[in-house]
């Protein structure tokens, strides 16, 4: 495991080598789950190629670990959204590293060139379904719209499971004009994913719309809530502003993100061990770790699981 781990770290320095090196640390983690040097070095992978969703889990089992700094609850708070490193990507030919240029030229506003670049690394490992979401993302963003029928069909079977497939199904059923189609899709994208502000916010505007007052207000307040987070968290990021850290560990409570409030308040309390609230808030979270899941939130305080919006109609690729 020693010597798999030095090779990925190496390949992690090196542009143009990010499909081996995560060959390497996934390796590891398959021999040693625990080994949190394994678990950085694929986090970096990940966060240098845009994957978030995927990072997410890394990052809370760093913190889960106890292996975590001021970056990584950061890049927990902002969803596993980082900037991506065309250098460490460099110019290989490899699905992974398609991809990752694929999500770049995404970031840069240039749809045309992450198509190119997603369809090849969807065509070269078929049934990867970051490949195959990112890709529709391109084809959204490209308004390919007769190419986004063709890539449904190729879907794999399982890919409903994904808020992303329903937040691109959303925009696919607003560019159609379905809008209650679009809120059925962002119903199931917030089942998945509470933390994702703009499906939060347009399906508590349908339901406000729709004349159902009381079903929308919690989708706005998060939606509110979600902004006032991911500004605050940008205050808070370097650990030294200790008011901004104590604003985010009580919003990030509120939103019901335990790991984060963890995190931040942990931080706070390296930051100045004579305050009293960050040791004590860090004590009375942790207790609640061991049987918390890895995932982002806690699903008691997920609006979306308060209504059934399941009658509403499914959308159509065609």
């Amino acid at each position: 495991a020693q010597a798999r781990l030095a090779a990925g770290q190496l390949c992690l320095r090196e542009p143009g080598r990010l499909a081996a090196a995560e060959r390497h640390f996934r390796t590891v983690l398959n021999l040693e789950p625990t080994n949190m040097a394994a678990c950085e070095g694929l986090a970096q992978v990940l966060a240098v190629s845009g994957r978030s969703r995927e990072l997410v889990t890394l990052l809370i089992a760093l913190i889960r670990g106890g292996s975590f700094g001021n970056f990584h609850v950061y890049l927990l708070s902002r969803g596993g959204e980082s900037t991506i490193d065309p250098q460490l990507i460099g110019d290989s030919n490899d699905a992974r590293t398609r991809a990752a240029r694929g999500c770049l030229f995404l970031k840069q506003g240039n749809p045309a060139s992450a198509r190119n670049e997603l369809t090849r690394a969807r065509d070269a490992e078929p049934d990867w379904e970051w490949a195959q979401l990112a890709l529709g993302r391109a084809l959204l963003e490209s308004d390919s719209l007769a190419a986004v029928v063709e890539w449904h069909r190729s879907l794999s079977p399982t890919i409903n499971v994904h808020a992303e497939y329903w937040q691109l199904a959303a925009a696919w059923a607003r560019l159609q004009g379905d809008l209650a189609v679009a809120a059925r899709c962002d119903w199931e994208t917030v089942r998945r994913d509470p933390n994702n502000l703009a499906a939060c916010f347009q399906l508590g505007r349908w339901l406000r719309e729709a004349g159902d007052d009381s079903h929308a207000a919690p989708f706005l307040s998060r939606a509110e809530q979600l902004q006032q987070y991911n500004a605050i968290i940008e205050s808070a990021r370097n650990g030294n502003d200790l008011d901004a850290l104590k604003q985010t560990v009580e919003l990030a409570e509120r939103l019901g993100l335990i790991w984060e409030a963890f995190g931040w308040s942990d931080l706070a309390a390296r930051r100045d061990a004579k305050i009293e609230w960050p040791r004590s808030t860090r004590d009375r979270l942790a207790a609640t770790l061991t049987d918390l899941s890895a995932e982002r939130a806690v699903p008691e305080l997920n609006p979306a699981f308060e209504v059934d919006l399941s009658a509403l109609p499914l959308p159509q690729f065609n």
